[in-house]
């Protein structure tokens, strides 16, 4: 059993915020335009994909406008998800005065089968003035237009969330982390070796902080990695890069802002709220290993009416399973929405190989054909919901960074719930898994890529 030390704090869930959904980047664009437009101090945006069709492109000069303001951008991109656009982009960042850093540039294929390969930058999120937040699973992409497929009639499904208040300073203080990790990250053996024969090595090192400043590459007000005064975030010592409070058991944080409900639940998950709260979680490769994962965990565990669970890459690990699984068998309505139309065969193959465990548990499983699903969202019971960037398959939950909103409130959950009930009934229900020597084959071969990427990972095999 896990130490109580060591055991996962439940999301710190803050009052305080408005939280506003939005469906497709049809939604998310102008909602960004607008809040970029009136930006007064700083805008930090990092995203997997930037990519340069119209829609990409007005996107980025509505942030040159920003920074022909006066206001500071600041944009990390992924070197493999925007690879295919990293020319066009460093180009005009540069004439835009935007600020501009790769997250771990790609190369060649093989470095992708090395452990820090797979180690993505796979969260949306964007912060103005540390005020207003959006999160979610939405790339900067036209929603008709896919890099591997070319264009589509209908859009893509896929959801953000636009938050104002507190959350917002929480997400900001771990994206300046990120952009100065990345900043020194770049060219960090070459400077070292410099300083280690430098005659005057201390004074090159403050000509190099000076340096980074200068070109943006670190906040020019390097105290705003602090709240404002007033605001809650990483000074109160709640462990900041993952937005989770420390709590001394599996319960409710002792100090969750306005409290919650006296009925029975997971951590963290309020059974009655007149407003929403919200908590930022985001995965790292240190300290928040499995901080989304133990957030899925304790709401189905306290589910008690419905799982509704919408990702387009599904290979969950074997305690996610059970989870569902034992939801399903205690009178939980558990559905899925997964991947229909395939981008990626193989994740296809993964998803098809567990549903003959899932089904025989009673869990729903539909597949989305009207045209590409993206989406990573889900809702428990009638109060609490989550929206974001991880899937739930081994990339997202052992490698890649990744953030989730999670909203406590019955308002929020209804909406969302009406939106992804509706893409059910368009969707294809799934009534028998796969069988024959075809499927067999399929298992065996998703089987050994799982056991690869999780052994790249450092993982233990029994985890899928």
């Amino acid at each position: 059993m896990t130490p109580a030390r060591l055991a996962p704090a439940p999301p710190l869930l803050l009052a305080g915020n408005t939280v506003r959904l939005l469906t497709g980047f049809d939604e998310l664009g102008p909602a960004l335009h607008a809040a970029c437009d009136a930006a007064r101090h700083d805008i930090q945006f990092e995203t997997y994909i930037f990519h340069d069709d119209p829609s990409a492109q007005a996107l980025l000069d509505c942030l040159g406008r920003a920074a022909a303001r006066g206001v500071k951008v600041r944009l990390l991109v992924d070197g493999f998800g925007s690879a295919h656009t990293l020319g066009w982009l460093i180009g005009r960042c540069r004439a835009l005065g935007v600020g501009l850093l790769v997250y771990r540039p790609f190369s060649a294929w093989r470095t992708l089968f090395h452990p820090k390969g797979l180690r993505r930058l796979h969260r949306k999120l964007c912060v103005v003035d540390g005020e207003l937040l959006f999160c979610g699973g939405i790339n900067v992409i036209d929603d008709r237009l896919d890099i591997h497929h070319g264009r589509f009639e209908l859009p893509r499904l896929d959801y953000a969330v636009e938050v104002r208040g507190p959350v917002a300073a929480r997400a900001l203080g771990v994206m300046q982390t990120t952009w100065l990790r990345t900043a020194l990250r770049r060219d960090w053996r070459r400077q070292v070796r410099d300083l280690a024969v430098s005659p005057e090595p201390w004074r090159d090192l403050r000509t190099l902080w000076r340096g980074l400043r200068a070109r943006g590459e670190l906040p020019a007000d390097t105290d705003r990695l602090a709240p404002r005064p007033g605001e809650r975030g990483p000074a109160d010592g709640e462990a900041a890069l993952a937005g989770i409070a420390p709590a001394p058991d599996r319960g409710i944080a002792a100090d969750t802002p306005s409290g919650t409900g006296d009925g029975p639940g997971a951590p963290g998950i309020p059974r009655a709220s007149a407003a929403p709260r919200v908590a930022l979680v985001m995965r790292d490769n240190l300290l928040n290993r499995r901080a989304i994962e133990r957030v899925y965990l304790d709401a189905i565990g306290a589910a008690r009416e419905r799982v509704l669970i919408v990702t387009p890459y599904f290979y969950p690990s074997r305690q996610l399973r059970q989870a569902l699984v034992g939801a399903a068998r205690r009178g939980v309505r558990v559905a899925l929405l997964l991947q229909g139309r395939y981008d990626y065969r193989i994740a296809a193959w993964a998803a098809r190989a567990l549903y003959r465990e899932l089904l025989d548990a009673g869990v729903r499983i539909r597949e989305y054909t009207p045209t590409f699903l993206h989406a990573k969202v889900a809702c428990v019971d009638a109060d609490w919901a989550t929206v974001g960037s991880s899937n739930i398959d081994p990339l997202s939950l052992l490698y890649a960074r990744e953030a989730n909103v999670v909203v406590a409130g019955r308002e929020f959950n209804a909406e969302l719930a009406a939106s992804v009930e509706a893409a059910m009934a368009r969707a294809v229900p799934v009534l028998q898994a796969p069988s024959g020597v075809a499927a067999r084959l399929a298992h065996r071969a998703v089987a050994l890529v799982a056991r690869l990427v999780i052994g790249l990972a450092g993982q233990i095999g029994r985890r899928y």
